[in-house]
């Protein structure tokens, strides 16, 4: 599908907090796209803290997922989820669990995050 989706998270990370992801989201196409569902994960992390004593894991990081929605991205346009007006609360987030271990080999972690869509097209 031609929509790019790229989002930022919107604050600092520590254990037991969490942040809503601002999704952009790139239509490429002359015609209005509906995209039902946006899903987001985890592609790549690297923890250069990170050793035997102090690991850093996916299962250091948590992702809620947006609900079901139909967003509308009309052809030729880049919009935010707030110019689309979905509430923050409905945002994706991304957080770091708070773990009864030690996590300090997950300071300054890099974390890539990958987006995938389904969706339709409208002419």
């Amino acid at each position: 599908m031609p929509v790019r989706i790229s989002g930022n998270v919107q604050g600092a990370l520590s254990p037991g907090v969490s942040s809503p992801i601002d999704l952009k989201l790139m239509n490429s196409t002359s015609h209005t796209v509906k995209l039902h569902r946006i899903r987001v994960k985890i592609t790549t992390l690297t923890a250069p803290s990170s050793d035997a004593a102090h690991p850093c894991t996916r299962l250091d990081f948590q992702i809620r997922q947006m609900p079901h929605l139909t967003l509308r991205i009309r052809g030729g346009r880049t919009v935010d989820l707030s110019r689309l007006g979905v509430p923050t609360e409905k945002w994706p987030s991304f957080g770091m669990r708070n773990r009864p271990v030690n996590q300090d080999g997950c300071m300054g972690a890099h974390l890539t995050l990958g987006y995938k869509a389904l969706g339709a097209w409208h002419r």
